[in-house]
């Protein structure tokens, strides 16, 4: 691995009569919050309170407000926090921010619109002498119908090669190493999938990962009538990391097949967007590639199920109707 094992145990040595004494020393851990923030400042209060509830407190919390046209800055200043301003760049170069000027060994991901459970830190704290990124499971809060979702953190020996076809660590989550992610930044200029670009670039030059299973964040799922929330949208971010970091060095047949994989995999995430949303033709039309994009049932079968619900559904309505007459 390329980083020093700086956890919370420290070791030094001192002189104790002929022979050296070693002594262990547990140095408290030091986290710094940095929370990008673009029009946010309805959601600040509960997203701060969660952060100062914190049962094992963080050092430092950073807003980065990023080109903000409500008061956001404002509000964050009057709830405590440390406030960086910025022209509207995204979230990749607010994260950045945040991340160059924060003071601690520590950095803990946050946006402005998700919260923390309040042992989140404290629990992620234990797994820090042996890794550079935890994370931790979720609940996904749906805004357009208010239900809830529960998602448990996927195992960090499973995240790869999951990790070339899907992103299933929510940066909200994320508690690293600073001096990683000033190595491995995330890279400026893109304004979706710049989480799952930073994940890939760090498991492939040795990041260690460990994970909490239980959810311990609140994820805030925008509604599906948010424009950034389309499918098409979706794939359009996603081609942005496809060539230059998810297929980075692989050649011949196995670059032609994972970029094929990689493809359906999306395609079946954009579906899943669009019926979210309504959008019955388009989710068909999305699924449809998916399984032609890469036939193999083995790979990601939720595809098959998908599309054989979508293809079924209105004959059973037909048939129900002949029924009830």
């Amino acid at each position: 691995m390329f980083f020093l094992a700086a956890g919370r145990r420290i070791v030094i040595a001192g002189s104790h009569c002929s022979g050296i004494l070693w002594k262990h020393v547990i140095a408290p851990m030091r986290i710094s919050v940095v929370i990008p923030a673009f029009n946010a400042s309805r959601f600040l209060p509960a997203t701060l309170g969660s952060v100062f509830r914190q049962t094992l407190p963080a050092q430092e919390v950073i807003v980065v407000d990023d080109g903000s046209t409500d008061d956001t800055a404002k509000v964050a200043a009057s709830l405590g926090a440390r406030v960086i301003t910025q022209r509207n760049s995204g979230p990749a170069v607010a994260r950045n921010m945040g991340i160059n000027v924060a003071e601690n060994e520590w950095v803990a991901l946050l946006d402005a619109d998700d919260r923390w459970f309040p042992e989140k830190l404290e629990q992620q704290s234990g797994l820090c002498l042996q890794a550079d990124i935890v994370y931790t499971g979720v609940v996904i809060e749906h805004e357009s119908n208010g239900l809830t979702t529960c998602a448990t953190a996927l195992p960090p020996s499973k995240l790869w090669p999951m990790l070339l076809y899907r992103n299933p660590v929510c940066p909200s989550t994320v508690l690293a190493r600073r001096q990683m992610l000033l190595q491995i930044p995330f890279m400026n200029g893109r304004k979706g999938c710049e989480d799952w670009d930073c994940w890939v670039r760090a498991y492939r030059v040795g990041a260690r990962f460990a994970c909490v299973p239980e959810p311990l964040v609140y994820y805030r799922e925008a509604a599906s009538g948010s424009v950034s929330s389309t499918g098409e949208k979706m794939l359009a971010d996603f081609l942005q990391i496809l060539e230059p970091t998810l297929l980075d060095g692989m050649k011949g047949w196995t670059r032609w097949s994972w970029r094929r994989r990689i493809f359906a995999s999306q395609l079946f995430s954009a579906a899943m967007i669009e019926r979210a949303r309504g959008r019955i033709g388009l989710e068909t039309k999305y699924l449809l590639h998916a399984v032609l994009k890469w036939p193999p049932p083995f790979f990601r079968p939720e595809r098959y199920y998908s599309l054989a619900y979508r293809l079924l559904k209105p004959w059973k309505r037909l048939e129900s109707a002949r029924t009830t007459r």
